[in-house]
């Protein structure tokens, strides 16, 4: 994956207004992230302590993320998008994000959730977008791992809307995995509100965003017809 990234950081007209330079996007990508995702592989393997993030990386890794995301072309993002969605296995990458700043969590999910949103509706069989998006739905969905972030995410309006955006999106998209994975994020949202009601819970509550999701929940039933995981 970091190899494939590289190859498309070199290859892409690098703009000197970005925030870092893109030999200090790859130190970064190559000497912090990959280096914490081949430990946590290894000790998974050994069945060992797993390797923790520190806030300190994470903040590293997202301000990275924010200019990778804009400069690349939607078909080179593939392997950044899935070292994130690793890395939301990892508790301790969970709790910085519910507990970061605006400008540090909601900052880079939202320009990852925002280009995904942009590129939906306009792809047929393409495979860098349709892999980006499904992607991003799959890191999404692992999100949902972690209760407080589940929490951060649903309640900041601006972050919830383009997530729900793109979740409504790929609900009636023509490939089968998209809606499959959308569907995984619409189940996982349904979940955390049935379960605040249990609970008595009012906080974050938003009649329009239900009446959204809902619709599109039933509009993409009535028009499954191919995909029983869908459809289950």
């Amino acid at each position: 994956m970091v190899s494939k990234l590289f190859s498309s950081i070199e290859e892409v007209s690098w703009p000197t207004t970005a925030n870092s330079t893109r030999d200090q996007i790859k130190n970064t990508i190559s000497e912090s992230f990959a280096a914490y995702l081949k430990g946590r592989i290894s000790a998974a393997k050994e069945s060992t302590a797993g390797v923790l993030s520190t806030s300190s990386m994470l903040n590293s890794w997202s301000l990275a993320t924010s200019v990778v995301i804009i400069v690349l072309p939607v078909d080179a993002l593939f392997p950044l998008i899935d070292m994130w969605r690793l890395t939301f296995l990892d508790p301790a990458a969970c709790s910085w994000a519910s507990s970061a700043s605006a400008s540090a969590c909601g900052g880079f999910i939202q320009v990852i959730a925002s280009r995904a949103l942009d590129v939906l509706g306009t792809w047929e069989n393409i495979k860098g977008p349709r892999n980006y998006v499904l992607t991003v739905l799959r890191l999404m969905c692992n999100t949902f791992s972690s209760v407080v972030l589940t929490r951060r995410i649903l309640t900041d309006v601006t972050l919830r809307g383009i997530l729900t955006g793109v979740v409504v999106e790929s609900l009636v998209s023509e490939d089968g995995s998209v809606r499959t994975a959308a569907s995984s994020v619409a189940f996982n949202m349904a979940a955390w509100l049935q379960n605040g009601r249990a609970k008595g819970m009012e906080g974050g509550r938003n009649e329009e965003w239900e009446v959204e999701l809902i619709s599109a929940v039933v509009e993409a039933l009535g028009r499954e017809k191919s995909n029983e995981q869908v459809g289950g």
